[in-house]
């Protein structure tokens, strides 16, 4: 329903075809919205975590208090009783964590701190990034490599901008039509010329919605624009 970016059905297909994926674009393209939609259009329970370097392997898998007691985790109540689990930022996170998950991704079961588990027939597993899991380069300086055995585990998305998405999200915003196309022309001139000349920035239709809130806020268009 309402305006859902153009390739949520291809990566609805992929997950029904029994498929791990991985969302490989730009900041602001709408990863995390089509997993969540994705989850919900297939009517599977959805979860989340945003990775990063610091993330424990105890947070994916949980852990043993000194009591004895399992903590549970999201991942967990995913793997076990079924639902569509997001690895946002998954080229954020340190190689050696997301090792402990294939597992998860490729067999029946998975060792867990309280013992082996069996994966519920309708868990499925959407990752989204800024790379291909190479590493880091001139626009996403701090991501990891990942490694070529958790790589494997997944179809690759790549997800690109939908002008048609960025335009019914500006005039979501209420800014007069005039407006709106003045912003659209203008941003997306930006980004023709930085793409062309290779240029290390990022123009993500969060620069062409976050515009047009400021000016439907009263903002002048220089201030704007500097924004």
């Amino acid at each position: 329903e309402g305006d859902p970016h153009r390739q949520l059905g291809d990566v609805i297909t992929n997950v029904l075809a029994g498929e791990h994926v991985m969302m490989v674009g730009p900041a602001g393209t709408g990863k995390s919205t089509i997993a969540e939609q994705t989850a919900d259009a297939l009517g599977l329970a959805y979860y989340s975590i945003s990775l990063s370097p610091q993330t424990p392997a105890s947070q994916i898998l949980g852990y043993m208090q000194a009591e004895g007691e399992y903590v549970r985790t999201l991942f967990r109540e995913a793997y076990e009783h079924g639902g569509l689990f997001h690895f946002d930022e998954i080229d954020n996170a340190h190689p050696s964590v997301l090792a402990v998950v294939n597992a998860a991704l490729a067999n029946g079961s998975m060792a867990f701190p309280d013992g082996m588990v069996k994966r519920h027939d309708d868990f499925r597993v959407i990752a989204s990034a800024n790379t291909y899991g190479r590493g880091a380069n001139r626009a996403y300086v701090g991501r990891q490599a990942i490694d070529a055995a958790t790589l494997d585990r997944f179809t690759i998305e790549t997800i690109e901008i939908d002008e048609a998405l960025e335009d019914a999200l500006c005039r979501s915003t209420g800014l007069e039509s005039e407006q709106v196309d003045r912003v659209l022309q203008f941003v997306r001139k930006l980004r023709r010329n930085a793409e062309k000349k290779n240029l290390n920035v990022i123009l993500s239709p969060r620069a062409t919605v976050g515009m047009c809130r400021l000016l439907e806020a009263g903002r002048s268009w220089e201030a704007a624009v500097e924004a």
